[in-house]
C-alpha cells in the first residue's frame, strides 16, 4: 500500500458502498471479481485474493480476472490459513513458499510479503483476504498493516449490517446505531485525510488539537474528553480542552503528570486505566479512560484523553480511536518536522545573507588592499625610476654645462682668427683657406644654432629633473607616515605626473590661496588628487577647463576643490559614486574603485569629500582636511 492510498482516507467513503453492496449479493463469488479491484485500488498493494471456504476439500481462489482451486482444507489448515480472526496477520517467511504454492499463485517468485484477515460471511461461510507484495525485497510497513487493519474492521462491519439485513431480522435500532458508528468512523477519516493534506497549513496548533479531540470523542463516543500539554518536560502538565468533566479533574492531572514525568508513556502506545487502579479516575467519576500520548520532536508533550462513565470500551472502539489518535500523531509529527525545516531554511537565509554581506566586505576589503599596493608599487617603481634617471641626468647636464664652456672658448678662438684674417701682412692663401671653409660649413648659422642647441638641452635636462623630483614627491616612498605636508606642492607634483593624460583635453587653472601646512600622509592624499584629475578629464569628451583650487576654510580646516567643464553626474547616481565598483565608465574602463579608495583614505583623515555637479555643466569635488590631527588619529 503507498503513502499516496494510505493519505486518500476519502478513497474509504467509496469503498465502503461498494462492501455493503458486495456483502448483500445473493451469489457472491460471482461478485468477488469486481471487488477484488476495488479492493486492489483501495489496498494499493501488489497483487489480492479471495478464498472462500464452503466446507469443501478444496476452496476456490479468486483473482481478478479468474478462479482456481487451492489444496485440501487439511493442508491450508495446517498452514494456519483457516483460522477465522479479523485481526491481520503476517505469513512467516519460511512458509511463504508452501502457502503461495497451496494457492497455486503462477507468480510465485515475484511475492516478497503476504499478509491475510478471515471473516464470517453468513451460511456457514469464511471469506479470506489475502495481500501479496510484489516488489523484491519489501515486506508490508507498519502504516500499512495499520490500514489493513481498518479494512478488516470496516468489512467486518459492513458484513454483520449486511447479514442482519439479508436475514431480516428485527434490528433496525442496532443498524442505525452500527450505521451512525460507521458514518462517523469515515467521517473522522475524511477529516483525518483533509488535515494531512493541509499540514503545512496548520499554524494555529491548538485548534487543531481542539478540533482532533472533539472528534475522537464523538468517533467512540466517550462520556469525558481531554487534552493536557506541557511547553517542555521542565513545566507543569495543564489541562488546554476538557468535555464533560466534574469538579475532580486536578487529582487526575497530578497522577497523569506523575506519570509523564517518571516516562511511563511513550509516542504511538495508548494507556489504559481503570478506577479499580486509579482512584484519579474514580473521582472523575468514570469507569475506565484511554491515554493517547502524541509526540513533538523527540518528547512526549500532548496527552489526548478519553473516558467511559459505565463499562470499558470494546476491542473495536479501542482499535479505531488509537488508529484515529495515531493520524492525529503523525499529523503533528510531520507539522513539527514541516516547521523546523522552516526555521532552518529561515537560518540559512540568515548565514547565507550575513556570508554574502561578509564576502562583500572581504572583496571590497582586499580590492581596496590591491589598490593601495598598486599605488604602494607605483610610488616604489617611481621612486626607483627618479633614482636611475637621476645618475644620467646628473651627468649630462654637466656635460652639456662643461660643452657650453668648450663652444665658448672655441668661439673665442676662432674670433681670433678672425681678426688675423683681416690683419695686413696675412698669408692670402691661409686667408682664402678660411674663407672658404667658412662659407663650406656656414659658420654664421652654426654659431647662432649652437647657442640655442646648448640652451634647449639645458631645459630638457632641468625638465627631466623637474619630472624626476614630482616623482619622488607624488610617491613619498620615505615618507609613508603622518607629517606636515604642503597640499599646493603635492598638486602640483601630482598635475606634472597626469600631464600627459590632461594636456589634450584640458585646460588647467589654478587658482591657490594661502593655507598651511597640512597634517596628512602625503602619498595617499596626492593619490586621491590624482583620482580626481583623471576622472575629470575622462568627463570632459571636448577641449574643456579643469580648476584647482586651495582655500582656508577656517582656523582649524584647509580644503582643496577639482572642478571641470565635463558631462556632470545625473542625480540618481551622485549618492552612488562612493559606492565600492560603481561606475558609469564602458565596461573594462573602470574599475569603480577610485572614489570609493578616495573616500576611505579622507574619512580616514578625519575631513570629508563632497560633491556638487549638474548634467551638462561639470562637476565640483571639494575635499576638506583638518590642519592638524587628533590624537587618536587613525592608522593608515
Amino acid at each position: 500500500m503507498t503513502e499516496s492510498k494510505m493519505s486518500t482516507w476519502s478513497d474509504m467513503l467509496n469503498f465502503y458502498a461498494a462492501a455493503t453492496n458486495f456483502f448483500t449479493q445473493a451469489d457472491i463469488a460471482a461478485a468477488i471479481p469486481p471487488f477484488l479491484a476495488q479492493l486492489s485500488q483501495i489496498s494499493g498493494v501488489g497483487d489480492s485474493l479471495i478464498l472462500m471456504n464452503l466446507g469443501g476439500d478444496t476452496l476456490p481462489v479468486f483473482h481478478r480476472d479468474s478462479v482456481s482451486n487451492a489444496s485440501s482444507v487439511d493442508l491450508l489448515d495446517d498452514l494456519s490459513l483457516l483460522f477465522a480472526s479479523s485481526e491481520c496477520t503476517r505469513v512467516q517467511s519460511e512458509r511463504r513458499a508452501a502457502v503461495l504454492q497451496a494457492l497455486n499463485y503462477p507468480e510465485a517468485a515475484k511475492v516478497s510479503d503476504i499478509v491475510f484477515f478471515s471473516l464470517e460471511s453468513g451460511a456457514n461461510r469464511t471469506l479470506y483476504f489475502i495481500f501479496l507484495k510484489t516488489i523484491p525485497g519489501q515486506i508490508f510497513i507498519d502504516a500499512e498493516l495499520d490500514a489493513f487493519a481498518i479494512l478488516a474492521g470496516l468489512l467486518e462491519n459492513v458484513s454483520r449490517i449486511a447479514l442482519v439485513s439479508r436475514d431480516g431480522a428485527d434490528l433496525s435500532e442496532q443498524l442505525r446505531q452500527q450505521h451512525r458508528r460507521e458514518t462517523i468512523w469515515l467521517e473522522s477519516l475524511a477529516w483525518l485525510n483533509e488535515m494531512g493534506a493541509a499540514t503545512a497549513q496548520i499554524n494555529e496548533q491548538v485548534e487543531f488539537n481542539k478540533a482532533a479531540l472533539f472528534q475522537l470523542k464523538l468517533l467512540v463516543a466517550a462520556d469525558f474528553a481531554a487534552s493536557f500539554g506541557q511547553e517542555n518536560e521542565t513545566t507543569a502538565l495543564q489541562a488546554t480542552e476538557v468535555h464533560g468533566a466534574n469538579d475532580n479533574l486536578d487529582p487526575f492531572r497530578q497522577e497523569l503528570s506523575a506519570a509523564l514525568a517518571a516516562h511511563n508513556f511513550s509516542a504511538h502506545k495508548h494507556v489504559k486505566w481503570s478506577r479499580e487502579q486509579h482512584t484519579s479516575v474514580a473521582e472523575l467519576g468514570l469507569q475506565e479512560v484511554l491515554i493517547f500520548p502524541l509526540a513533538q520532536g523527540d518528547s512526549v508533550q500532548i496527552l489526548f484523553v478519553i473516558g467511559k462513565a459505565v463499562g470499558a470500551y470494546d476491542a473495536h472502539q479501542e482499535m479505531v480511536a488509537t488508529l484515529f489518535a495515531d493520524g492525529v500523531a503523525h499529523i503533528l509529527e510531520r507539522s513539527h518536522l514541516l516547521a523546523e525545516i522552516r526555521s532552518k531554511n529561515q537560518e540559512l537565509e540568515r548565514d547565507r545573507a550575513e556570508q554574502a554581506k561578509l564576502i562583500k566586505q572581504l572583496s571590497e576589503a582586499q580590492d581596496q588592499l590591491l589598490q593601495q599596493e598598486k599605488m604602494a608599487s607605483i610610488g616604489q617603481l617611481a621612486a626607483g625610476v627618479a633614482h636611475e634617471i637621476n645618475n644620467p641626468v646628473g651627468y649630462v647636464n654637466s656635460n652639456i654645462n662643461s660643452l657650453e664652456g668648450y663652444i665658448n672658448d672655441l668661439f673665442d678662438l676662432l674670433e681670433c682668427y678672425a681678426k688675423l684674417e683681416k690683419s695686413p701682412g696675412a698669408d692670402p692663401t691661409v686667408v682664402q683657406a678660411i674663407a672658404k671653409m667658412r662659407k663650406d660649413i656656414d659658420f654664421d648659422f652654426i654659431q647662432d644654432d649652437v647657442h640655442d642647441l646648448v640652451k634647449e638641452s639645458k631645459e630638457g635636462v632641468l625638465r627631466v629633473k623637474q619630472i624626476v623630483k614630482d616623482l619622488k614627491d607624488f610617491s613619498h616612498v620615505d615618507e609613508a607616515e603622518w607629517q606636515m605636508a604642503d597640499l599646493v606642492q603635492g598638486i602640483n607634483s601630482t598635475l606634472n605626473i597626469v600631464h600627459n593624460e590632461l594636456k589634450y583635453k584640458a585646460n588647467i587653472v589654478k587658482e591657490y590661496d594661502t593655507i598651511p601646512l597640512v597634517e596628512c600622509v602625503p602619498s595617499q592624499i596626492n593619490q586621491v588628487v590624482m583620482n580626481l584629475l583623471v576622472n575629470a578629464g575622462h568627463a570632459i569628451e571636448e577641449r574643456g577647463t579643469i580648476t584647482i583650487r586651495t582655500k582656508l576654510v577656517d582656523q582649524a580646516h584647509a580644503c582643496f576643490e577639482v572642478q571641470d567643464t565635463g558631462k556632470g553626474i545625473s542625480e540618481e547616481n551622485l549618492a552612488k559614486i562612493f559606492n565600492p565598483f560603481f561606475t558609469t565608465k564602458p565596461v573594462g574602463k573602470g574599475t569603480g574603485l577610485g572614489l570609493s579608495l578616495s573616500y576611505s583614505i579622507i574619512e580616514k583623515h578625519g575631513g570629508e569629500i563632497t560633491v556638487q555637479s549638474k548634467v551638462g555643466e561639470g562637476t565640483c569635488f571639494r575635499v576638506t582636511l583638518p590642519i592638524r590631527q587628533a590624537e587618536s588619529k587613525v592608522d593608515v
